[in-house]
């Protein structure tokens, strides 16, 4: 049975990891590797998915449904099917710069970070190319608290 299971996990997840620029271009097997160690998880509307300031164990990808973004500055973005959230916190373990609340019922795939690990020993040169994108991500979550902070 968990074979089949993570078949389907496989098959619905392919499409939806791939919109990550991350996943888009990389070797097909470590896309496999990372795909069979997602969990779904669903959360209901006002949902708290992740607290800001907490220390992130996960990260999260939108299968079907809308979250918001929440900032210390107020700030409120949307985000939606096929996007993620959380991946900073895979390579920092830092703490969360955001809280993410369920808008709608939402279906999410996460990814640990021991599972996230487990598969980076494998590909290397991965991780490198992971922490390009998270930190220049980082950076823009720092650039705009910035900027919100100076219109205050």
């Amino acid at each position: 049975m968990k074979a089949v299971q993570q078949e389907i996990i496989n098959f619905n997840c392919r499409k939806l990891v791939a919109s990550m620029p991350l996943f888009a271009n990389a070797d097909p097997n470590f896309v496999t590797s990372m795909l069979t160690k997602l969990r779904f998880e669903v959360f209901q509307p006002g949902d708290y998915i992740i607290r800001e300031g907490t220390i992130g164990k996960k990260m999260y990808f939108i299968q079907h449904g809308v979250v918001s973004v929440l900032t210390k500055g107020n700030k409120e973005t949307k985000l939606a099917d096929g996007s993620y959230f959380g991946e900073i916190c895979l390579l920092t373990r830092g703490r969360r710069t955001a809280s993410v609340r369920a808008d709608t019922y939402c279906r999410l795939y996460s990814l640990s970070v021991d599972n996230f690990n487990e598969v980076l020993e494998e590909y290397p040169m991965m991780r490198r190319a992971f922490e390009t994108v998270a930190l220049d991500r980082l950076d823009r979550i720092v650039d705009k608290q910035l900027e919100n902070e100076e219109v205050l």
